[in-house]
């Protein structure tokens, strides 16, 4: 499903990201202050990416080709990886590792979700810091729920609207857009799936990862925050060659 990047920004806009950013921020600085480079994992169109470069060395991963066009404009210098967050493989680790928006749900069942995680704990350097935006939990879904965005302004009128329903462990967002420009109208479909993992199954999978992950319910989207932390490097006393002293290797 190839999705307009355009279209995605616009609706939105309403979403307050420096905020969101400055948050992870200072939950990823509490636990390791000298935190310097960070890896956005599904960055979308690199719109945290913005307010994150004013204070790690950052990079970002997405599957969606427009989007990664458009995060590169919007982020020129910074790196880019084209890669599926289950089984990216990059030449280096990070200190803060962050997927955020929710973007996990899009994962297709509870062994991606352990794959995904696994993943970006390889990508940890000692002592890393990963966050995660969980999707709904599943005793939070409302089947039913109908959904209205407007963007109204000169030259643009954009509505998007879906029910939301509810398949076995999938939460199914079918997306109907009417945009109307100088050009004309036109209706576009998308739909998203995206799966209901609950909040043990979040935890096992970090702990599948040698994690401990632990739940902040407050976040900027109402959906919380996962977070763990990587153990640091251990650091032996130099081996003094005295013959009374074992040497720990």
């Amino acid at each position: 499903m190839a999705r307009e990047a355009w279209i995605y920004d616009k609706i939105y806009e309403y979403k307050d990201y420096q905020a969101e950013a400055e948050q992870v921020r200072a939950l990823a600085e509490n636990l390791n202050p000298g935190a310097k480079t960070l890896l956005d994992v599904a960055c979308g169109t690199g719109k945290h990416l913005q307010h994150f470069r004013n204070w790690f060395e950052v990079e970002g991963l997405d599957l969606e080709a427009s989007f990664l066009r458009a995060a590169r404009e919007r982020n020129p210098g910074v790196r880019f990886h084209h890669a599926n967050m289950s089984d990216f493989s990059l030449d280096k680790g990070f200190d803060l590792i962050t997927c955020l928006f929710s973007a996990i749900g899009y994962l297709g069942g509870v062994i991606e979700l352990r794959q995904a995680i696994s993943t970006m704990a390889r990508h940890l350097n000692p002592g890393g810091v990963m966050i995660l935006e969980p999707w709904i939990f599943p005793e939070k879904w409302e089947d039913g729920h109908i959904s209205l965005v407007q963007v109204d302004e000169p030259g643009l009128k954009l509505v998007r609207m879906n029910v939301g329903h509810r398949q076995d462990k999938f939460s199914i967002l079918h997306f109907h857009y009417l945009v109307a420009t100088p050009k004309g109208v036109k209706h576009v479909e998308e739909l998203h799936r995206l799966l209901l993992f609950s909040h043990q199954e979040y935890l096992d999978a970090f702990e599948g990862a040698g994690l401990e992950a632990r739940y902040h319910p407050e976040s900027a989207t109402g959906m919380g925050l996962l977070y763990c932390q990587e153990k640091p490097a251990l650091v032996f006393p130099a081996y003094t060659g005295c013959a009374n002293v074992p040497r720990v290797l």
